[in-house]
């Protein structure tokens, strides 16, 4: 979704979601799953000794939260430019 000015209610859906980080999915994916794999040893030991951003287990964080973060940060921002004088 590029940088225009939408209203309140679009942005809470789509601010700052851009398909095709996401396989051109139109509304931001909700991942189902409590634990996520890794490609080996080394990459989960990178995983859980921080060196190596990723996903490990949900309570620790997952892709959905993260968006979502991202989002409202967007969202934040928006409506802080939109104050602001110029």
């Amino acid at each position: 979704m590029a940088d225009k000015e939408y209203g309140f209610d679009t942005l809470k859906i789509q601010a700052g979601y851009d398909s095709a980080d996401n396989k051109y999915s139109v509304s931001p994916p909700i991942y189902h799953t409590a634990a996520f794999d890794f490609r080996d040893t080394e990459h989960a030991e990178n995983l859980f000794t921080y060196k190596e951003q990723g996903f490990l287990y949900t309570r620790v964080g997952n892709p959905t939260v993260l968006l979502k973060t991202m989002m409202l940060q967007h969202i934040i921002f928006q409506f802080l430019k939109r104050l602001l004088p110029r």
